[in-house]
């Protein structure tokens, strides 16, 4: 994966982590798109930096200490990276563990990040980003 973008995502997911709401809110496009997996509880998509933001501040609420790791990513080209990360965290009703691996699908534009869908299935993940590989 290309060092420049590594770099811009893995900062993301540290914010996320740090719960650095403003950093997040900076690193994304005006008309930001964030379209979660169809398997993760709750909200869907999300249009818009502020409302992104909203997003990640109710989501973060529902647990104690959840957290993102990047495990590895794939730089389709210049605009398009998919990112197989990590979630790991602990209910805040409950206490009970939770660990999730999920695929990311980044476009970027001008050097921000335009939009994100995640995908459990990471065959589906590369499918949406370069569907013209999705019969090989």
């Amino acid at each position: 994966m290309d060092s420049g973008v590594l770099g811009l995502l893995a900062g993301g997911y540290e914010a996320f982590n740090r719960r650095d709401f403003d950093r997040l809110e900076a690193m994304v496009a005006d008309d930001f798109v964030w379209n979660e997996a169809a398997e993760v509880p709750g909200r869907k998509l999300c249009n818009g930096r502020a409302e992104f933001a909203a997003y990640m501040r109710e989501f973060v609420s529902d647990w104690d200490d959840f957290a993102w790791e990047i495990l590895g990513g794939e730089a389709l080209d210049d605009e398009t990276v998919i990112a197989r990360v990590r979630g790991t965290g602990h209910s805040h009703k409950t206490g009970s563990p939770v660990e999730v691996v999920v695929h990311h699908v980044w476009r970027l534009r001008d050097g921000k990040l335009a939009r994100m869908d995640a995908f459990i299935d990471g065959r589906r993940a590369r499918a949406h980003a370069a569907p013209e590989q999705s019969g090989r």
